[in-house]
């Protein structure tokens, strides 16, 4: 795969990656709003609405993928991308805020790109998405 088409998914992952945490944030706060939820739990359920946005991009959009079933790919995805990205991220946040004394906010803008490009991207591309077309 040519860098030029690289640069092009990497893009188009950040741009899926942004949609998911607005339909993240918007759950959240419909949820909060709707239903007596507890935060927490809004939260998780917009996490969910979120990351169905995003593997739905990313298969379709982002990677292209009209190969393997989905359903191997999401589970791939819950496990690699979500899981193991949520706790990559929290590392950062923890080591940039406690060791490097950075602001919660600015860890989390830094842990965010941080994990996008050094992990879900090529994740993704090997491994959740590995039948897509180049």
């Amino acid at each position: 795969m040519s860098a030029k088409t690289r640069i092009k998914r990497l893009a188009r992952m950040a741009a899926s990656s942004t949609a998911a945490s607005a339909v993240d944030l918007v759950t959240l706060f419909a949820v909060l709003q709707l239903l007596p939820l507890w935060p927490g739990a809004a939260g998780a359920v917009g996490c969910v609405a979120g990351g169905a946005v995003n593997f739905a991009l990313c298969r379709g959009w982002v990677f292209r993928d009209r190969g393997e079933g989905w359903l191997g790919q999401i589970l791939r995805y819950a496990l690699l991308v979500v899981l193991a990205g949520a706790l990559l991220a929290g590392v950062v946040i923890q080591l940039a805020t406690a060791v490097i004394g950075l602001p919660v906010l600015l860890a989390k803008g830094i842990s965010a790109a941080l994990v996008l490009v050094c992990w879900n991207y090529p994740i993704s591309n090997r491994l959740v998405f590995r039948g897509a077309e180049p």
